[in-house]
């Protein structure tokens, strides 16, 4: 799905209608026992990032964002009681929790990048480029893209202080994503195709020959929707090697998470379904239509079309409830 649709129309639909929720972790020094994540490196999951960012987690708590018309702000949702409370109304997007303090892309101010505490405290603007996108605290630094003429968004470096803003190269990009290390993106200035790089821009690699979409990079494995291929769902090794079919359902929307790929199957009417890293199990999750799919304290979120809600799963499907009423 190409960025412009999936953020620029997705936001104007949202507002329009007043019920979608944004638009379009684990990252404190912690390893959950049910995923092969590396939580250390990285303060949201690729996964999430790719998918708007707008839900994230720490030890104690998950913090999901809003921009409906209902319940526009970010709010923290308790692990412990469940409790829901809002700590701030900006709406923001591509959350990421790092040293106590949440940072946000926040559509407020241009998209500028901020920071609050996990009361909603001490709120501050730490970069001022506008309209940032795909925004990822990683490896001690701060990764996000940037239109500079406000048409081609190419891949930006801060330092850990959020000072020294570097422009990594001239790639006009889609989904840039941090793991161990590398950068990796859809290339639109190569016609789609993955890329990866180091943080500091060299060894530029393509992985694969297609037009991708909503890559993530899984224990050592890249999942992505083939766009020449019909929206299939495709998975390689990190090195573009054992490039191959994992699932024949046209697909939108797809995160990763405990030895399955989550995805909005289009072939079933934008149900909930979840695949196997092998290509087995495939299962339907839930019978709701849902969009942009996000993990967080082991369970799966997504915005339900029918009501614009935002809603939480168990993997197996049980358990479906709301989280945040649009």
């Amino acid at each position: 799905m190409k960025k412009r649709i999936l953020i620029g129309v997705t936001v104007a639909v949202f507002m329009a209608a007043m019920l979608m929720l944004c638009y379009f972790f684990i990252f404190l020094d912690k390893k959950t026992e049910n995923n092969n994540i590396n939580v250390t490196e990285t303060r949201n999951y690729n996964g999430n990032i790719v998918n708007s960012g707008i839900v994230a987690e720490n030890n104690e708590y998950i913090f999901i964002s809003s921009v409906s018309g209902k319940s526009n702000g970010i709010f923290r949702k308790s692990k412990e009681n469940g409790e829901v409370i809002k700590i701030c109304d900006d709406m923001a997007i591509y959350l990421n929790f790092y040293e106590n303090e949440l940072y946000y892309v926040n559509l407020n101010d241009n998209g500028t990048i901020y920071k609050i505490d996990d009361d909603g405290n001490d709120k501050k603007k730490v970069i001022d480029y506008k309209d940032c996108e795909y925004f990822t605290i990683a490896d001690e630094s701060a990764f996000f893209e940037y239109g500079e003429n406000g048409n081609i968004y190419s891949p930006y470096r801060a330092d850990y202080n959020f000072e020294n803003v570097t422009k990594l190269n001239d790639d006009d990009m889609e989904g840039l994503i941090y793991d161990n290390g590398y950068l990796y993106y859809s290339n639109w200035s190569d016609g789609g195709k993955i890329y990866k790089m180091k943080t500091d821009g060299s060894e530029k690699t393509a992985l694969n020959g297609s037009y991708s979409s909503f890559l993530t990079v899984y224990d050592d494995w890249v999942y992505y929707i083939n766009d020449d291929d019909n929206y299939k769902i495709y998975k390689m090794k990190t090195d573009g090697s054992e490039n191959s079919l994992l699932c024949e359902d046209s697909a939108v929307y797809l995160n990763c998470f405990d030895g399955y790929v989550y995805y909005s199957n289009e072939s079933d009417g934008n149900k909930i379904y979840k695949i196997g890293f092998n290509g087995e199990g495939r299962t339907k999750v839930s019978d709701s239509e849902g969009s942009f799919i996000f993990i967080a304290d082991g369970k799966v979120f997504f915005l339900k079309s029918a009501d614009g809600n935002l809603y939480n799963i168990n993997t197996d499907g049980s358990d479906e409830k709301i989280v945040i009423e649009g």
